[in-house]
């Protein structure tokens, strides 16, 4: 099922954090109408790499377009206007800065898909607390904790495949190094013709492997570091906002709870 039809089915509870993702930047409004074609692209990639962005971007004007022929054919005056409403301001905002709309996307996907994973994990969890202040930890907080540790363990995995591209950079040279060293690369024509030519396939290999594992790093630091931005975003707006109030409250005589030591946990 795709991603944006098991949205629709949480409850309300998570259906109005869905609601928090999205807001004139990216209007909710047109990932309902392109919702298919918005999670076939690799929105990751694209706000790493200019080019692509530029080319996605294109793209999502022509299915906007594809889609205004659709509602026209329908007769369906407000989703004319609202999608017409969204090009223009699509066309003014990112024309000339596509990979920031991509960041964005991005961004909403992997936060939906954090969204599903919490609503799982809760719904096997079911009836552990009955009342939002019967816990010790509220639900927004045990969110951001998850967000901090699937951050965490995708920062370990990336070092790991940097590790990985280092050493097969490091056979490459090396293997690149001791065939020009024998000279077999200016002896294409001699006896050893089967072995260099053998040896050159290898290396070619190689390097299509390390190209292709440096473009998923590359993906995949563009998705961390939307990750990284939106759990900043928490901490700074939502927790230190939260520090400020119960500081506020202490003032004036309530609970002095005015100490960061969740944020240094952090």
């Amino acid at each position: 099922m795709a991603q944006w039809n098991q949205l629709q089915q949480l409850d309300t509870r998570y259906l109005e954090q869905l609601h928090q993702l999205y807001s004139d930047s990216f209007p909710m409004e047109l990932r309902q109408f392109l919702a298919p074609w918005i999670e076939s692209q690799d929105w990751a990639y694209a706000a790493s790499k200019e080019s692509h962005a530029t080319l996605v971007f294109h793209n999502l004007l022509g299915e906007i377009d594809q889609q205004y022929s659709r509602f026209l054919q329908e007769s369906n005056v407000l989703y004319q206007h609202n999608l017409r409403r969204i090009k223009q301001f699509l066309q003014s905002r990112y024309l000339e800065k596509p990979m920031e709309i991509a960041r964005i996307v991005a961004r909403c996907l992997w936060e939906e898909s954090r969204l599903l994973q919490t609503a799982a994990t809760a719904a096997q969890q079911g009836g552990q607390a009955t009342h939002p202040t019967a816990a010790v930890v509220t639900e927004k907080q045990q969110m951001l904790e998850q967000h901090l540790q699937d951050v965490r363990k995708r920062v370990q995995d990336l070092e790991q495949k940097m590790k990985v591209v280092e050493n097969l950079q490091d056979d490459f040279d090396f293997n690149y190094k001791t065939l020009k060293s024998q000279g077999d690369m200016q002896d294409l024509n001699g006896n050893n013709q089967s072995v260099t030519r053998q040896k050159m396939q290898q290396l070619e290999q190689m390097l299509t492997a390390l190209d292709q594992m440096r473009r998923g790093i590359v993906s995949e630091l563009a998705g961390l570091l939307s990750a990284m931005e939106y759990v900043q975003k928490m901490l700074a707006d939502e927790e230190l906002a939260d520090w400020k109030r119960r500081q506020q409250i202490a003032c004036i005589g309530g609970p002095p709870n005015i100490c960061l030591d969740r944020l240094e946990n952090w």
